[in-house]
């Protein structure tokens, strides 16, 4: 997802690492960097038929990333993140504190980058870009009009209340270099649970180059359900024009189609954002509005107008305030 970093501050050399390169023979290691950066965003929304509530409208985190450069061209990197409810303090998810992801690697600008740990799959890496909202499921987001019900878990997502909705754990995951606008995002779990019907794993191919993104994910669960999505983005002048569209295959149930249209307009100090989003099988919409007031490169203020047609039909709002460190 979107991240805006901190400028960095020196960190001292860690002689362990250093101990450990010079015993496997990787040479001489530079001073790292480590980087503290977050987001926070709380609103007061409501929904037909709900009670006035205080929540977000994205993700709050807090997050450390750093990195240390080899001397053969190599560097090592890390990547911790936690999350937590703004509006009472509480984690995100009880059971894991660094929520967003925990991961280790190593990457080269020839090679590409592998790490280990958990982390968002690559379907879920990507998709983001293609909704105005991105993909925070909150408010007018279309989340669930790009991958409908799927989920990257599949078996154990109600024991450890959909933590891994978009992660994998016990994985590895590679990211190819760009070559002529295109880069590959691939993943697998490693740790096979007795519960699970197959191996997790996923690939995406995406394409970024001018005005034009691209992005191609097949990914399959722990319980064998399969996803296809194909999303595309257009930016001209200020206007920048999103879509997408998946096919969920469940190992048990009907096929479930779902699809996206998209825009975001800019216009001095405010982005306006439109979407419309619908599920095939289940026969849902949604039609979401809203716009942010930037009142700096990173403070905004946003409202949110939403309808959404489901079994139990509802209209929601909500007006907040975001800032990213």
């Amino acid at each position: 997802m979107q991240k805006q970093f901190s400028t960095p501050f020196r960190g001292t050399r860690h002689w362990l690492a250093g101990v450990a390169c010079a015993a496997c023979g990787l040479g001489a290691v530079q001073a790292g960097e480590v980087a503290m950066y977050g987001n926070l965003d709380i609103g007061i929304k409501k929904r037909s038929g709900d009670v006035v509530q205080v929540g977000r409208g994205f993700n709050n985190w807090l997050g450390w990333r750093g990195s240390e450069r080899l001397d053969n061209g190599l560097e090592v990197f890390f990547v911790t993140e936690m999350r937590f409810n703004l509006d009472d303090g509480s984690q995100e998810r009880p059971d894991n504190l660094m929520q967003g992801e925990t991961t280790i690697g190593m990457r080269s600008k020839e090679l590409g980058s592998v790490r280990m740990g958990r982390a968002m799959t690559p379907l879920w890496w990507e998709i983001w870009k293609y909704d105005p909202w991105i993909n925070s499921g909150e408010n007018a987001s279309m989340f669930a009009y790009q991958t409908g019900s799927y989920t990257s878990d599949g078996v154990h997502d109600l024991d450890n209340g959909y933590a891994n909705f978009s992660r994998f754990e016990n994985a590895v995951f590679y990211t190819s270099p760009i070559a002529g606008g295109w880069h590959v995002h691939a993943a697998t779990e490693l740790e096979r649970d007795p519960l699970d019907v197959r191996r997790p794993a996923g690939v995406s191919f995406n394409y970024a180059k001018g005005s034009v993104l691209g992005h191609v994910a097949l990914e399959r669960n722990a319980n064998d359900d399969r996803i296809g999505v194909v999303s595309v983005s257009w930016e001209t002048g200020k206007l920048r024009l999103m879509a997408s569209t998946a096919r969920h295959l469940p190992r048990i149930g009907a096929v479930e189609r779902v699809a996206m249209v998209a825009a975001n307009y800019r216009v001095g100090a405010y982005t306006w954002r439109a979407g419309y989003g619908r599920n095939f099988l289940l026969d849902h919409d949604k039609l979401g509005v809203g716009a942010i007031h930037h009142l700096s490169p990173r403070t905004g203020l946003y409202a949110d107008l939403y309808h959404e047609r489901t079994t139990d039909s509802a209209t929601g709002a909500a007006v907040g305030i975001m800032h990213t460190f």
